[in-house]
């Protein structure tokens, strides 16, 4: 699984794909197969590499058994009125990752707040985007935790965004769809798979905070979904039986 996106988030990394490349050919050509995680990868993987006789498609997966007992926190019909709602992104804060456009998005967003989980390099900047904008107070952000924590997250939120522009698979969007949330990611690499016009919408590239406003809106006149509910999203089992058959295994 080479969860392989053509290109690098910055310019060392760019660098990097060109002998990632020669060794990728050597690498691929010795292979009897090549498991994708996604179409798009696919599709990358055949052209860059002219593999299309090897490559066999089986996305990332998840428990499913994690989401059975997940439920929202209950909220009282006094407090349903005046509640903000919650946007939530999950995922390393970096450029390509987009997470600056919902922040840019957020002053319009009147009755939203923004839950961020994660760290990275573009932290700094992004809270001080935060503060500039006076968004600040209206953004929350946490990292490093537990699964039980993360699982509570995707729950509570009302939509989640994941609006990168480059990704193999998406496996937030994926936990997110499976926790029963609304979702809104970029219709760029794979994460366009989600796309269903229901459980997941799509922002075509490239992304501004009025699109993001746009969704957000369109987004929230629809309704939860059912956990599971999303074709795209496959449980570890059935991922474990599609990889065995790959290699030949009898089970």
């Amino acid at each position: 699984m080479p969860h392989y996106h053509r290109h690098g988030h910055t310019a060392l990394r760019n660098l990097l794909h060109k002998p990632y490349r020669f060794f990728g050919k050597m690498i691929f050509s010795r292979a009897d197969s090549v498991i994708c995680v996604s179409e798009y990868e696919k599709k990358l993987i055949e052209s860059d590499f002219k593999v299309a006789a090897k490559t066999v498609k089986i996305p990332n997966g998840i428990n499913f058994k994690e989401f059975e007992n997940l439920g929202r926190l209950e909220i009282n019909s006094e407090e349903k009125t005046g509640r903000e709602k919650t946007l939530l992104y999950v995922g390393h804060l970096e450029e390509y990752k987009g997470v600056q456009y919902i922040i840019q998005g957020l002053p319009e967003l009147h009755d939203f707040r923004l839950r961020v989980v994660g760290k990275g390099p573009y932290e700094a900047e992004l809270r001080n985007m935060a503060k500039n904008l006076g968004a600040g107070k209206r953004i929350e952000w946490l990292k490093d935790l537990s699964r039980k924590e993360l699982l509570e997250c995707y729950a509570n939120a009302d939509v989640f965004l994941m609006l990168s522009s480059h990704e193999a698979y998406g496996i937030t969007v994926a936990e997110a769809l499976a926790a029963g949330t609304l979702c809104i990611v970029t219709e760029e690499s794979a994460l366009e798979e989600f796309v269903d016009g229901k459980a997941c919408l799509g922002i075509e590239m490239p992304v501004t905070a009025k699109k993001v406003v746009k969704a957000v809106r369109d987004l929230k006149k629809g309704k939860r979904e059912n956990k599971n509910g999303s074709k795209s999203v496959m449980d570890w089992e059935e991922v474990a039986e599609r990889t065995i058959k790959v290699y030949g295994f009898s089970v």
